[in-house]
């Protein structure tokens, strides 16, 4: 007979855990920490990093579209997970906090929506 000590060394419980909680700040000390570049090569590696992973994005979707096959999402949030590593990964070595961004892009749109501007182009609108 299975121990309840049996199934913990098995890993049995885990799968019934709620995954932990992602903070944006320990996300980006985690991707500084599996940067491999350094100085000047640091910028371009993640820039080229950050359009490759964004390319291999849309090539699902394009696939999924073209091909009229059901969306593959679980490959799609694995690029997804790349695309959003180099983004962060540029933030770092600009040394401009996610946080930053995204709450400045929400009081952005949150200004445009008051004042019936959401629709239409340009940045300053």
């Amino acid at each position: 007979m299975l121990t309840r000590q049996d199934l913990e060394d098995m890993g049995y419980f885990e799968a019934f855990e709620q995954k932990k909680r992602i903070y944006l700040d320990d996300y980006a000390e985690w991707v500084e920490n599996k940067i491999v570049t350094t100085g000047d090569k640091r910028i371009l590696e993640n820039t080229m990093g950050f359009i490759g992973e964004t390319g291999e994005f849309f090539e699902k979707i394009k696939k999924h579209v073209r091909d009229n096959t059901p969306l593959d999402k679980d490959s799609v949030t694995l690029e997804a997970g790349d695309v959003i590593f180099y983004f962060v990964a540029l933030l770092n070595v600009l040394d401009i906090k996610v946080e930053d961004v995204l709450r400045k892009n929400m009081e952005k749109l949150d200004s445009r929506e008051k004042r019936n501007k959401i629709k239409g182009s340009g940045d300053y609108r």
